[in-house]
């Protein structure tokens, strides 16, 4: 995975996020990269999951390591769903969520 200065908070490089995602590098077929944002003064993380193609996964952490929105990308479109749900969608490859087919 990518990683920005003072990347992931508290978490450190071992957080559960950044093992799940990094399977699409070891595969050799996405990138996984973390992003720390500050949104009005909170820092937040995003792990953004690409492909070669147009798939994607993406999830938002607080600093405190609360998953606050999980999504599902094809192309230019997102779908926002539990985080489980999107991470099922990792694990099965290329499954999208209806409004995206």
């Amino acid at each position: 995975m990518r990683k920005t200065d003072d990347f992931f908070f508290d978490f450190g490089s071992e957080s559960f996020s950044i093992k799940f995602y990094n399977k699409a590098e070891e595969g050799d077929w996405g990138k996984a990269y973390g992003l720390r944002i500050t949104i009005e003064g909170q820092d937040t993380l995003i792990i953004r999951t690409t492909t070669d193609g147009a798939d994607g996964w993406l999830e938002v952490f607080d600093a405190q390591g609360n998953n606050l929105a999980s999504a599902r990308t094809n192309y230019n479109a997102i779908a926002w769903r539990p985080m489980f749900q999107i991470r099922q969608y990792f694990l099965s490859g290329n499954k999208y969520p209806p409004e995206l087919r």
